[in-house]
């Protein structure tokens, strides 16, 4: 059985979006992240600071 990551839902001009539920970031980067995968590298958890 697979468990489903937790997400949020955001909202902006264009509409609804799932984002990760721990992210620190909205919508309107979701829709990038999706529509421009460059390179397919990402970065490490550790580069972003903590809370």
């Amino acid at each position: 059985m697979s468990t489903r990551p937790k997400v949020r839902i955001e909202r902006d001009s264009m509409g609804e979006m799932e984002v990760p539920a721990d992210a620190l970031y909205g919508a309107s980067t979701m829709r990038a992240v999706l529509n421009f995968p460059i390179s397919g590298l990402g970065f490490p958890r550790s580069f972003f600071p903590g809370p």
